[in-house]
């Protein structure tokens, strides 16, 4: 029988046993049934919330994009760009660095959105989203004098791109340290850019 438990508690519980699941067992071999156990549910109090495990991985997802979007507001809360894009360098790699069974479930992720061509919509909101956040920073740099001009789209798909990639790299080889990672990122795409 299914538990009482208030909706919200409810879904976490659910969206953490399908992160568990969907780690463990990886997407293919998850199953609606195997996540309802975990989460303490009938496989009909499942359904009740969720139709299907791609309606699941989406909600997984956008729950752990919260902490990525929790970061970009407090980069935004600095003065100046260069000190919002090192900030946010920062947190973001020392967030990831901290929930490593988080960061395996968004990679299995990918992998099942680069897979499927109707969930792409779903990553092209998230790229167009960090795109336009850091587009902005490096012209806010450039409109107050912080950032010599250049191509700020070049440069934030770049970036982007190297923060995601840096995530395994961090996680994976123990002398890689957060400070290093982040000396690295501020010596390769802001300093180089920073007016004299």
């Amino acid at each position: 029988m299914t538990r009482k438990a208030p909706r919200q508690k409810r879904m976490d519980d659910i969206l953490e046993a399908a992160v568990n699941e969907f780690v463990e067992k990886g997407y293919d071999n998850a199953s609606m049934e195997a996540i309802a156990t975990r989460a303490g549910l009938t496989k009909g109090g499942l359904y009740h919330h969720f139709s299907s495990k791609e309606e699941i991985l989406i909600a997984a997802n956008s729950l752990f994009m919260q902490p990525v979007y929790d970061c970009m507001d407090k980069a935004k809360k600095k003065k100046t760009a260069p000190d919002a894009l090192r900030l946010y360098i920062r947190s973001y790699l020392a967030y990831w660095e901290t929930h490593p069974q988080e960061i395996i479930f968004v990679f299995l992720s990918l992998v099942k959105m680069l897979s499927s061509q109707g969930m792409w919509p779903l990553y092209k909101t998230y790229y167009t989203e960090m795109r336009s956040f850091f587009e902005t920073l490096l012209t806010q740099g450039i409109d107050q004098g912080d950032f010599a001009p250049h191509d700020t789209r070049a440069r934030s798909v770049a970036l982007m791109s190297a923060l995601d990639g840096a995530i395994g790299y961090l996680i994976m080889v123990p002398e890689v340290t957060l400070a290093s990672m982040t000396a690295w990122f501020d010596e390769v795409f802001i300093r180089p850019i920073m007016k004299a």
